[in-house]
């Protein structure tokens, strides 16, 4: 599209089902998680997270805790944090925000996962969860 928009009718996508097998082999196998853990998903907001979580939602086998968004305070996230939101809402799961401070120093890439790593799996121990996060290659 013009606009820098991905038209839908360009992409050819796995069927859901296809996915969401990788998903469950990627949480159950890979990643050792067994059915019935609850997991708190790291929400940008982008077409990653929000995939995870509808894909987590579809299989059934592990309660999502909390859709949890992380504001670094390095720019305006509100059209992010409104995606992320608004995947938690259509699965009916709970929205969770944190802010973080960065330290200073190094790279600012590496500062921002630290931190944001470091407040995902504090609030996953608090309650009880673990945290998934979705990337993809492309």
């Amino acid at each position: 599209m013009a606009d820098g928009r991905m038209d839908e009718r360009q992409v050819s996508p796995a069927p859901l089902d296809e996915l969401a097998a990788r998903v469950r082999e990627a949480l159950s196998a890979a990643c050792g998680v067994p059915a019935g853990t609850r997991l708190h998903l790291a929400g940008s907001g982008g077409a990653d997270s929000v995939a995870l979580a509808a894909l987590v939602a579809h299989l059934g086998d592990w309660p999502i805790g909390a859709v949890v968004f992380v504001d670094h305070g390095l720019r305006e996230v509100s059209e992010e944090r409104e995606a992320a939101q608004a995947a938690a809402d259509r699965l009916g799961a709970p929205f969770r925000e944190l802010r973080v401070e960065l330290v200073r120093g190094g790279n600012l890439q590496a500062r921002a996962r630290a931190a944001r790593y470091r407040a995902l799996f504090g609030l996953a121990e608090a309650d009880e969860a673990l945290v998934a996060t979705g990337h993809t290659a492309t």
